[in-house]
């Protein structure tokens, strides 16, 4: 892994943790650090710059209008039930 995915991965656990999220272990999801629940992956970095969070499908409009104006390149996907977006 690069310094900078290191780094930046070490954060989110750090987050994860202050935020006291239940049953959260670390892992990786397509070959890149990932905070799993049950095995599935919520949040993952794609490379040392962009990180991944997924949010129900449903809730999608919801999480872009919250965060469109704090972060630089939203990406969002439909996977089953689930919406992924990155944020750099």
């Amino acid at each position: 892994m690069s310094e900078d995915l290191d780094r930046n991965f070490a954060r989110v656990v750090k987050l994860a943790e202050a935020a006291g999220l239940p049953e959260v272990a670390i892992g990786t999801s397509y070959g890149t650090p990932a905070l799993l629940v049950k095995d599935k992956s919520f949040v993952r970095m794609k490379d040392g710059d962009t990180l991944v969070v997924m949010c129900a499908l449903e809730k999608r409009n919801c999480c872009w209008n919250s965060t469109r104006n704090s972060i630089s390149r939203p990406i969002t996907t439909k996977a089953g039930r689930r919406c992924w977006f990155g944020f750099r």
